[in-house]
């Protein structure tokens, strides 16, 4: 789960797990924690196999894979690379849903906010 259930904003363990009922909970990640963009993921986030973050610095990250009745616990360095088309022409993504940086084109996605902070 994430902070009040949106890409940005800060909400504690206790009360994410309190709402989730959860028997146990831990903060899984490195977050901002200042600024429009505060608790955005600094790296991988994957949830409801949507992608809210991409990897940071090619930082090691790990996944929970579920199927069936079974649950798979995974490893690696990851790399992002994206591709936006309109019409004929392509354009590269450099990242998802964090801050801008000049010359970068970097997609927001419904599940990040109601609305992309300036």
């Amino acid at each position: 789960m994430h902070a009040l259930d949106e890409g940005v904003g800060l909400e504690t363990v206790s009360s994410l797990a309190a709402r989730y009922s959860a028997p146990a909970a831990t903060n899984g990640g490195y977050f901002r924690i200042a600024g429009t963009y505060r608790g955005e993921s600094i790296g991988l986030l994957v949830l409801d196999h949507q992608l809210l973050s991409e990897p940071h610095n090619q930082r090691a990250g790990f996944g929970l894979i579920h199927a069936g009745d079974k649950t798979e616990l995974i490893f690696g360095h990851l790399r992002f690379t994206g591709e936006i088309s309109v019409g004929s022409e392509k354009h590269s993504v450099q990242g998802s849903n964090r801050p801008i940086s000049p010359d970068e084109l970097i997609i927001f996605t419904p599940q990040f906010h109601r609305n992309t902070p300036n």
